[in-house]
């Protein structure tokens, strides 16, 4: 919105028509009119910045002022100025002292409608008084004070913090701070700022008021972050809960109503500048998207403002990190849903926003939980394992573990399939698989020990499985479903690669009977071969994790052959897994006895 639309315009004078106003009532009763002849002031207005250079001044406050002789000077004029640093103020140029015309000097006043920088209750004001007078200017003209910056080199800074004031206003592009608000009840944010001030950086939330150190004045992104707590005062209109205040840090727990509020205000910083890192007025920097699991330091979900702060950046932004972040409605810097949600919703928790906010129309929350589990925030997040896909994922969290759900083509009729994971790294501890049949992780189907390939082969007609895998370090995860009946006397052949973990077949056997399975590979692959069964009929649902299987065989090593030869009990269809062990990109073939 631009700025001279609702933080004041050039006051211009009207000169009236006499020939009009004469037509509008009888001769008789016709007074002459006085006229007001208009002249003119125009100027940029300046300041150094951080980088030492000169910036132009924007929405700063500019007061044309005439020197009366006799009285108070008058003043003829208010006006802001532009992103340019330019302003226009034009007037009746009928001096009231009898003169010629105005003796013209401005004042700069460190104030808008929307926000003020003042300093024990002053806003900072240069004048030209005594120094740039335009005396008697003449009518129709226009007087031009030319580029101007402070006097004072301390106000330089005040200069600074309104200029980032003036980056948070025009990010918003909102009517009000609270959009909310009819215009006559617009809010305007007041901040104390210094060149001597040691204060903490903080919003006041009893005073309504914006508290800056001497060096916030050359970090915007601080400033922003206060101006965020002042924006969502507004919103709250005053009515902050207790636990929105206290000592807090960025990257440990507090309380709910704590982290929120100061995720929120990290948040907004990030937006206003489009960077999530975040720079102390201290010198310090923390990048808000790269914490995650265990990252050292750091405490995890929602009672932590660094992860608050995260998870909304990674709800805005498509610059997904691996391996969970896979969400975004647009860059960062823009408001999206993330605002939206707050202006209509007072709330009170990182939980109680989650709960408000829906996803962008056809996206779903799934990938939206990702990005919440990016930044340790758990609100039951199963990753989904698609059929014949391979995840790598980190070390997972010991005891809570990484959760999944099957997704995709899953089975729905009595088919086997599996779920297999391997480290990724040397790894002498391993990780553990389980195996849940339900998304609240209540109902254990079965758990794999550690091994090579821990695995579970299962048959689930009736539903998803969601498994969970706990411990050890690095490692990849695959889902697959069976591929092939392995008929008696019959060879498969099929490539194997690193990423594949575990391949699915089905063989049926009479009670009784001997089934002898072979698996020759090539180059080093290393390979195990299972037997695991036999399915229930209907629609009974069965889990085999490794160490549960009919028979194995895995210590032929690279390149070796694996077979085995069991006499089966009981008649059915049983899964026949092939399990990678490591090794080069290479091929196998399964073959089964007559």
């Amino acid at each position: 919105m631009a700025l001279a639309a609702t933080i004041g315009a050039t006051l211009m004078v009207a000169v009236p028509s006499g020939a009009a106003a004469a037509r509008s009532r009888p001769a008789a009763s016709v007074t002459p009119p006085t006229i007001y002849f208009p002249a003119c002031a125009t100027g940029r207005w300046q300041f150094n910045g951080t980088d030492g250079k000169a910036h132009d001044s924007r929405g700063y406050t500019v007061e044309a002022w005439d020197i009366d002789s006799t009285s108070a000077d008058d003043l003829l004029g208010t006006t802001t100025t532009g992103t340019d640093g330019t302003w226009r103020i034009c007037f009746a140029n009928s001096d009231l002292d009898g003169e010629q015309g105005q003796d013209v000097y401005v004042d700069f006043v460190s104030r808008n409608e929307r926000w003020r920088v003042e300093w024990n209750g002053r806003d900072y004001r240069e004048t030209t008084r005594n120094t740039k007078v335009f005396t008697n200017v003449a009518t129709f003209s226009t007087v031009d004070f030319g580029v101007m910056k402070p006097s004072r080199p301390e106000d330089h800074g005040a200069l600074k913090v309104f200029d980032a004031a003036y980056d948070v206003w025009s990010w918003l592009q909102e009517p009000c701070w609270d959009p909310l608000d009819a215009p006559e009840l617009c809010r305007q944010i007041r901040i104390s700022w210094a060149s001597d001030s040691m204060e903490r950086p903080r919003y006041a939330y009893t005073d309504d008021r914006v508290i800056l150190n001497a060096e916030a004045a050359d970090v915007p992104s601080a400033i922003a972050h206060e101006m965020g707590h002042a924006v969502m005062d507004d919103l709250y209109e005053d009515a902050i809960p207790d636990d929105f205040g206290g000592m807090h840090f960025i990257n440990t727990e507090s309380n709910p109503g704590l982290a929120w509020a100061e995720g929120f205000a990290e948040w907004f910083q990030a937006s206003v500048y489009g960077n999530p890192v975040v720079t102390f007025t201290t010198g310090e920097k923390t990048d808000l998207e790269e914490p995650t699991w265990g990252t050292p330091n750091w405490d995890n979900g929602d009672r932590v403002e660094g992860r608050v702060a995260g998870a909304l950046i990674d709800l805005i932004d498509n610059v997904n990190e691996a391996p969970w972040d896979r969400y975004g409605e647009g860059r960062l810097g823009t408001k999206g849903s993330v605002w939206s949600t707050v202006v209509f919703n007072r709330l009170v928790s990182f939980r109680e926003f989650w709960d408000a906010w829906e996803p962008q129309a056809g996206t779903g929350e799934s990938g939206a939980l990702a990005a919440l589990y990016q930044n340790t925030v758990d609100y039951t997040f199963r990753d989904p394992l698609t059929s014949g896909q391979t995840l790598t994922r980190p070390t997972p969290r010991f005891i809570e573990g990484d959760n999944y759900e099957t997704s995709g083509a899953h089975i729905r009729d009595d088919r086997w399939a599996a779920v297999a994971t391997r480290p990724t790294t040397a790894d002498p501890v391993g990780n553990t698989l389980s195996l849940y049949g339900d998304r609240a992780l209540t109902e254990l189907l079965a758990t794999s020990g550690r091994g090579p390939v821990p695995f579970v082969a299962f048959t689930r007609p009736d539903g998803e499985v969601y498994p969970k895998v706990v411990g050890g370090g690095p490692y990849a995860i695959q889902y697959s479903t069976s591929s092939a009946v392995v008929e008696p006397d019959t060879e498969h052949m099929s490539p194997m690669c690193q990423a594949d973990l575990v391949h699915v077949y089905e063989a049926y056997v009479s009670g009784g009977n001997l089934i002898s399975l072979s698996v020759a590979p090539t180059g080093n692959l290393d390979v195990e071969v299972f037997l695991l069964g036999p399915r229930l009929s209907g629609d009974g649902t069965l889990a085999v994790p490794r160490g549960g299987e009919t028979a194995a065989a895995s210590a032929a090593g690279p390149g070796g052959e694996e077979r085995i030869a069991v006499t089966v009990v009981e008649e059915g269809w049983y899964a026949v897994l092939v399990t990678n062990k490591g090794g080069d990109c290479n091929a196998y073939t399964l073959k089964r006895g007559t």
